[in-house]
This record gives C-alpha cells, sequence and structure tokens, in this order.
C-alpha cells in the first residue's frame, strides 16, 4: 500500500476541487447578479445618444438602456446601436449597486414584452471585474429576470481566495480566471428560483490546469440580506469529467453529477464516481468533499469503495526511473472511505479488505492508514475488527488474525495485538503460533521474521509429509527469523517422538528458560533450569542442553535425535518398574545407538545400587536389557534392609559393566569390593549378580538374614581380608566365591595367607561372614610357625 494513494487523494486536493467547484459556484455572479425593471417609452424617430430608464416594482430593481443610436417602430420596438443594459440593486442603506452591465452592438427593445435581444455577438460582466461572459444571441427580460445566451457562450470569472489557494505572496488582482465555454447560458435572477445554468457541452477550465466538462451546469441562488444573490449549491451534470494535473501526476474524475454545496460548504458526486490518478483509481457509489476548513479537505467515499493504487517506480540518483519488475496495484475495499487531509488520515470502515501484488491480503473491520499531506505517501496502518492477513511465503500461506493490528507495509511489518477477545494467531499450514501481542516482519517472503511476547503458543508440523509428528512451544516471549526460532521465559516445548521399529511414539516435554531452534545447524538448544520428560518414565535435568532436530525424510524421520546435557546433569529412566538415574556434569545420547555417555563425576543409580566412573556408557535400547560400562574411578554401590539392619556394599575398579538381561555386573582391574559387616575382596576379575530387590527385609529359608550383596565371583589376584574372631587376616587365593543366602565366601585354589594360628596353606575353604569364623571340614594346613621357632631355638640351646 505505500506510496500509493497520492493521486486517488489528490484528485480532490487542495487546488483541485475546492478552486474549481467552489470559485465556479461562490463567483459566478461576482457580487450577485439582479434583474431589471420595466421601461416605457413612445416609437420615436432615430436618437443619437438614446437612453431609457425602466423599473420593476415587484423586484424593486432599477434598469438604465443606453444606446448609440436608437429608433422605434410601430410595433412599440425600439432598434438600438451599441446596446448598454445596466441593473442597479437597491442596498440596505438606501443606497444601489450596479449588479450587472450589458453590451451588444445591435438590439432591439420590446415595450411591451419587456425584453432586449438580439442574434448578433452580447458582453456581459460584473463592475467589480470578477465575473464576464460574451456569446452570440441573447433575450433578456424584465418580468422573468432571466438573461439567456443561446450560442457560443464564454465566461471568466476570478475565484476568491477562499476558493482555492494561490500562490504565495499573490495579491486579489493577481489571480487569474476561470474559464467557461458552452453552448448555451441561462441566467434566473429574480423570484423564488434564481440560478445561472450553463447547458450543452460545458468545458470548464481552471488556471491551475484543471479541467471541467459536463452536460450541464446549474448555479442555485439565494437573495441575502441586501438585496444580492449567493450562490447557495452548483450542480455539474451529465457525463461529468475533471481532469488536470497535481502534485507531478495527471488525474481524472467522472460521475454523473458533481454537486457543490455551499454552507456547509461540501462536494458530492452522488452517481458512482470514478477518481483516476496516474495507475491509481478511487471509485464508489457516491463520493463527497468537506470543504468547511479550506485547510483541511475531507473526502468521504460510500457504498462499495474501490481503491487501486500503483507503486511509484524506483529512480537513479539523477531521478530517472529503474527498470523493474513491473507489478499489478494495490486493491482496497471497503464500504466507506474518510480522508482528512490536516490530520493525514484515511479511514476504510466496514468490510474492509486489502490485496497487494505480491499476494498480501489484508481484512478487517476498520483500518486507518497515516497519508503524508504533500506527498501522498502512505504510513503506519491501524487495523481493527474481525482482522486477518494472508501472503504467501518461501515456506507456504501464511494467516494471521487478531483483535488490532499495526501494518508498516513499506517495510513489511506487522503488529498484531489482543484485545478482549482471542490472543493473535499465525497460520502456515498445520503451524500454530499464539502471543499477546505478535510482530510479523514479511518484507522478504524467502525468510519471515516473527516476534511475539506474553503467553506465546507454538504448535508446529515439520517433520515431513508423511508422519504428522506436532510440537508445541510455550514461553512469555519468542522470537523467530533467519530460520532461528528463540523462546525466553518459562518455555515449555511438547512433542510427541513418531512411533520406530525399536519404540513406540511417546510425548515428550520440555521445560527452559530459554530454547532455540536453529533449522540452519538443525539443532535444538535448551538453556538454564533445562528439564526434559516423556510419559515413559524418562526424565532428565541439566542446565544446557542441545539436540539434533529430528529428520523430516527418510527412515529416521521425526525419532528422537542426538543430544547432549551439561551441568549439574540428572536424567532419570524407567524400564519394568525399575528406575535408573544417571548423573554427571555431562551427557551425550546417541539416537542411531540409543546409548547415553555420562562424564565428570558420571553416577548412575539403580534402585539403591549406584554406578560411578568418570565415563559411563549406558546402552538403553530395549527396555530390560540396559548395559553400562564404567571406566575410570568405576564405582558401584547398594544396600538392602535385612532383619540385621541395613547393608551396605561398595564396589571399587578401573572399568565396570552392568548388564541388565544377563542379570550380571562385571568389574574389571584393580577390583575392590567391601560392606559394613566385615567383607573385604581385593581382586582383578569380578562377576556379581544384579540384585533382584533392594526395598524388602531380605531373607533366607531358614528366615535369617540375608545379606544385601549380590552374588560374586572373584578372581585374578584375589585377596580376602577376613575379621576372623582372633584378629584380621588376609588370604590369597585364585577365586572367592560369594553367597548371600549363607552369608559365607568360598575360597579356592592356592589359599596362602598369615592366621592368627600361624601360616594358612590350603586349596579350599569356606568363611562365614555372621560367626566370622571358618566353617566345616577344610583341605588346609595350619603352621605354627612361633612355637615351631620357640622349639628349634630350645634344641639349639642344649646343644
Amino acid at each position: 500500500m505505500g506510496r500509493r494513494d497520492q493521486g486517488a487523494i489528490g484528485v480532490s486536493g487542495r487546488e483541485g476541487w475546492s478552486r474549481l467547484l467552489a470559485g465556479l459556484a461562490i463567483l459566478l455572479l461576482g457580487a450577485g447578479l439582479e434583474s431589471a425593471g420595466a421601461a416605457t417609452g413612445a416609437p420615436m424617430d432615430v436618437a443619437k445618444n438614446w437612453r431609457i430608464a425602466v423599473r420593476s416594482e415587484e423586484r424593486k430593481e432599477d434598469v438604465k438602456l443606453f444606446g448609440g443610436e436608437a429608433y422605434g417602430d410601430s410595433n412599440g420596438i425600439w432598434h438600438v446601436t451599441r446596446l448598454k443594459l445596466e441593473v442597479y440593486v437597491a442596498q440596505t442603506n438606501g443606497g444601489t449597486l450596479t449588479n450587472l452591465v450589458i453590451e451588444a452592438p445591435t438590439s432591439i427593445w420590446d415595450i411591451k414584452e419587456k425584453t432586449a435581444q438580439s442574434d448578433g455577438e452580447i458582453r456581459a460582466w460584473t463592475p467589480d471585474g470578477k465575473f464576464m461572459t460574451r456569446g452570440r444571441g441573447f433575450r433578456w427580460s424584465l418580468d422573468t429576470g432571466m438573461l439567456v445566451i443561446t450560442n457560443g457562450v464564454r465566461s471568466s470569472m476570478v475565484p476568491p481566495e477562499s476558493a482555492g489557494k494561490t500562490n504565495e505572496g499573490a495579491k486579489k488582482e493577481e489571480l487569474e480566471p476561470i474559464n467557461i465555454r458552452s453552448i448555451e447560458l441561462h441566467l434566473s435572477l429574480s423570484g423564488k428560483e434564481r440560478f445561472a445554468t450553463y447547458r450543452r457541452v460545458v468545458d470548464v477550465v481552471d488556471p491551475s490546469g484543471v479541467n471541467m466538462k459536463a452536460f450541464e451546469l446549474r448555479v442555485r441562488l439565494e437573495s441575502n440580506a441586501d438585496g444580492q444573490n449567493e450562490v447557495s449549491e452548483v450542480v455539474a451534470d451529465g457525463n461529468v469529467y475533471l481532469g488536470g494535473e497535481f502534485e507531478g501526476k495527471d488525474f481524472e474524475a467522472t460521475g454523473e453529477t458533481a454537486i457543490y454545496q455551499v454552507s456547509p460548504p461540501m462536494i458530492t458526486m452522488p452517481d458512482s464516481p470514478v477518481i483516476r490518478s496516474g495507475g491509481n483509481l478511487l471509485r464508489g457509489r457516491a463520493a463527497s468533499i468537506d470543504l468547511a476548513d479550506p485547510e483541511n479537505m475531507i473526502l468521504h467515499v460510500d457504498g462499495d469503495m474501490r481503491m487501486e493504487t500503483v507503486a511509484e517506480p524506483n529512480k537513479d540518483g539523477k531521478g530517472k526511473p529503474i527498470d523493474q519488475k513491473e507489478e499489478g496495484p494495490t486493491v482496497i475495499l471497503a464500504d466507506s472511505l474518510r480522508f482528512e487531509q490536516k490530520a493525514g488520515k484515511a479511514v476504510f470502515d466496514r468490510r474492509v479488505r486489502v490485496e497487494t501484488p505480491k499476494g498480501a491480503r489484508l481484512m478487517a473491520d476498520r483500518v486507518e492508514a497515516e497519508v503524508d499531506a504533500e506527498t501522498g505517501e502512505i504510513g503506519a496502518i491501524e487495523a481493527a475488527g474481525n482482522l486477518r492477513v494472508e501472503m504467501d511465503s518461501e515456506q507456504g500461506a501464511v494467516t494471521a488474525t487478531g483483535d488490532s493490528a499495526t501494518i508498516d507495509e513499506e517495510n513489511g511489518l506487522i503488529v498484531l495485538r489482543r484485545g478482549k477477545g482471542e490472543q493473535p494467531t499465525i497460520l502456515q499450514g498445520p503451524n500454530v503460533l499464539k502471543g499477546d501481542l505478535v510482530e510479523m516482519n514479511a518484507a522478504n517472503a524467502e525468510d519471515i521474521r516473527v516476534k511475539a511476547t506474553g503467553n506465546t503458543l507454538i504448535k508446529a508440523v515439520d517433520f515431513g509429509d508423511k508422519l504428522e509428528s506436532p510440537v508445541e512451544l510455550k514461553a512469555d516471549r519468542f522470537s523467530y527469523g533467519g530460520k532461528i526460532l528463540l523462546a525466553e521465559g518459562g518455555a515449555e516445548l511438547a512433542l510427541v517422538v513418531p512411533e520406530s521399529d525399536r519404540a513406540k511414539a511417546k510425548p515428550m516435554r520440555a521445560f527452559a528458560e530459554s530454547v532455540i531452534v536453529d533449522q540452519k545447524l538443525g539443532s535444538l538448544t535448551l538453556d538454564k533450569n533445562v528439564r526434559l520428560l516423556d510419559d515413559a518414565g524418562m526424565e532428565a535435568t541439566c542446565d544446557h542442553l542441545v539436540a539434533d532436530l529430528p529428520k523430516a525424510d527418510g527412515e529416521d524421520a521425526g525419532r528422537l535425535s542426538d543430544m547432549t546435557a551439561i551441568g549439574n546433569v540428572i536424567i532419570a529412566v524407567k524400564h519394568n518398574d525399575t528406575l535408573y538415574k544417571a548423573r554427571g556434569d555431562r551427557a551425550v545420547y546417541s539416537a542411531e545407538r540409543d546409548e547415553m555417555i555420562v562424564t565428570g563425576h558420571g553416577r548412575i543409580e539403580t534402585g539403591a545400587n549406584r554406578v560411578f566412573g568418570d565415563r559411563i556408557l549406558a546402552s538403553i535400547a530395549v527396555p530390560g536389557e540396559t548395559r553400562m560400562r564404567a571406566v575410570g574411578n568405576a564405582r558401584l554401590e547398594g544396600e538392602a534392609e535385612t532383619k540385621d539392619g541395613l547393608r551396605k556394599y561398595r564396589a571399587t575398579a578401573d572399568e565396570m559393566e552392568i548388564d541388565e538381561k544377563a542379570g550380571k555386573a562385571r568389574l574389571r582391574r584393580s577390583v575392590h569390593i567391601a560392606d559394613n559387616t566385615g567383607l573385604d575382596i581385593r581382586c582383578e576379575k569380578l562377576d556379581a549378580d544384579l540384585p533382584e530387590s533392594d526395598s524388602k527385609v531380605v531373607v533366607a529359608e531358614d528366615r535369617s538374614s540375608v545379606s544385601g550383596i549380590p552374588d560374586f565371583v572373584a578372581e585374578e589376584k584375589v585377596v580376602a581380608r577376613l575379621n576372623h574372631e582372633k584378629g584380621t587376616f588376609d588370604l590369597h587365593c585364585d577365586k572367592v566365591i560369594y553367597v548371600a543366602e549363607t552369608n559365607t565366601l568360598e575360597l579356592k585354589g592356592n589359599i596362602t595367607g598369615k592366621a592368627p594360628e600361624g601360616v594358612v596353606l590350603s586349596d579350599n575353604m569356606k568363611y562365614s561372614l555372621k560367626s566370622r569364623r571358618s566353617e566345616g571340614t577344610f583341605d588346609h594346613i595350619v603352621i605354627d610357625v612361633k612355637k615351631a621357632r620357640e622349639r628349634r631355638n630350645a634344641r639349639q640351646q642344649k646343644k
């Protein structure tokens, strides 16, 4: 719409309609035309310097006729050469005013009919010089008060200052006259109906360059308190045409009728007028121009208003037009238009529709546009009531709705506001955007940019044509541009991860202080107080999370993508009623392998069991078959409530693997497992059963307490530290088997060590952690080294 209405509105501008029709009407008769009175006289011989005076008592008019030579005939007719007829009107102060002067080279005065007429030339004017007319053939009647010029009418008049703006500094006598041409002129200057009518092809030329054509031009007159005629209305009728040049543009206005009303000053075109300026067009069932304030022309167009505006061509530094792609007009439809020149405001009312050449469409109940009074350029636009904006973009058709909006069409900016109704909404296919205040920049159709504040909501489906997986985003404010979306303030993201070969479809939600979606990089970033969860039991919290956007096409379309969580990471996953919780400084999830890597003080909890490590790799592809591998300072902790109290254990190693399907925990290199009741084993390899329960009291078949430590087998460089009733000692062996049900250790292969009784040498032995002693029959040798030394020393002394 920008820069397009200047011609359409300029047609009724400062020097157009007001100067032409107001000047034509107000000063058609200058100070007001008055009819002459009757005169009597008798035929006589040729008289030189002929004169006669007549009076109309009814109209209180005095008329004087003068001639060079005159003679009368028997029919009571004077034949007069060089006729001069003067009409005088009485004033309220008792004086008289010369109102009209008529001159004709030859004429006749009919005493009975009280008429003056001639087939020759005629000239008439007002003494103040503001009005003059001439033609061929006339008749003036004292009884009817009408002057008729029958052919070749040529009139000129000087408009009053109120009829139009003159050049700065121009004096009254310097004003150029308006010229009128027609076939006939009828003046009725007395009685109830007073008028001046130009008939049969009227042509009016204003010095400003405005032309008017019509079949008939009627001027209605009223008598004032001084008896003078004043114009009350001017009507141009029959194929009315107005044309000229204003503000550097050719313009024309056409219609069946144009009416100028003096009080209040108004121009009306009631019969479907059409106004054109350059390539611009304005039409409606009726149009009117309020001229009450000469400095503030107000235009009204009512009924099926249609405006078509064409953008001005771009120009180079020398003012020459630059070749550019030709575009069609911007079309504005409404029930009515009101343009106020001084305020620079155009108001389109009821059923407003705007269509631009680029395909954008605006619908509203009311549209207000700022218009530059000098250039006609349109600035900010306010639209309200059932607002709807439609446009096409590279991403598809866009529709915006709201209670009201401010539109800067030149910069492609639309600001939608919420009133008492629903939130402003932007639709693009299945995608939806809502907010209390929405700002859309559509200057570039390839990259539409959007901002929103106040309870914003986005619903989108961007995972391809065949896969509809909705995404919903809420926030206090958000912006989108350059294929980057930023949501801030209590952002909440909801999406559905579609069904795949490995998992069923599941809803997911994410919370953060800010969310960034970068379509160029294909990434999703959540920042500050991040929380991610789904209905399958997964929940993640962290300071910062980055994820790849789901692919739109292919086998992996819509599937959960790789993501990285940073800072105070906690990830909880529930499989088969078992909760797995991962903690660390950083967690990386691989969608392709369905694996998670936790680093930096990593920790994964399974019920009461806890796995620690500098780096923990968890495979969660299949529920119930989770595999975890911890590397670097790996540690496994657990606890269980027994009849004897809380039993806690701790296992450390360089590397650890948890196999949920096999029900095993495997520890490798520098392994150490211990509990709070005396268990203490070191080795290079340890395989343990995963506990089946961590919340109930564990008991054996004989109702005795059972250890919270699962069954395990320790191998390679095994050292068992035993708390014997006579003290603590270490035993080395090839293997240790721990049985939780009996809470015993079974040591096998090359058992060596130092017990309170002496050195232990054996291949197999059992040890009860509960009684803290060896049980059953053991194949072992105990050597009391102290007694053996004492006997040896005694033997040596005897020798």
